[in-house]
């Protein structure tokens, strides 16, 4: 028997604002530089998982805003702000075409 959960297709509105919401919470850790904080929000069992540790030990040695040589590569964390953007205005975009 198929469970009600495996034949749930999202109508536009539901993708639109799950895009939104996905821009809006990873933002943050974009702009602040803290990439294992971002893979955690955005892979949710990444970061239950042990694989998360090389991340949180790269985040540990320095962020992307931090040219020091250690960590993460500098300003690497503008990938990530430009993903968080586009996640948020393909939602919005979205949003603003889906029927009522």
């Amino acid at each position: 028997m198929e469970s009600p959960r495996s034949s749930f297709v999202p109508r536009a509105a539901e993708w639109a604002m799950m895009h939104i919401m996905a821009g809006l919470l990873t933002i943050g850790d974009g702009l602040s530089g803290n990439i294992a904080e971002y893979y955690k929000k955005v892979a949710g069992k990444l970061g239950m998982s042990p694989k998360i540790k090389v991340f949180d030990d790269v985040q540990a040695q320095g962020g992307c805003n931090d040219d020091n040589g250690k960590g993460y590569p500098y300003l690497m964390n503008r990938v990530f702000i430009q993903h968080s953007l586009n996640l948020f205005f393909v939602g919005a975009s979205r949003r603003a075409r889906a029927p009522s």
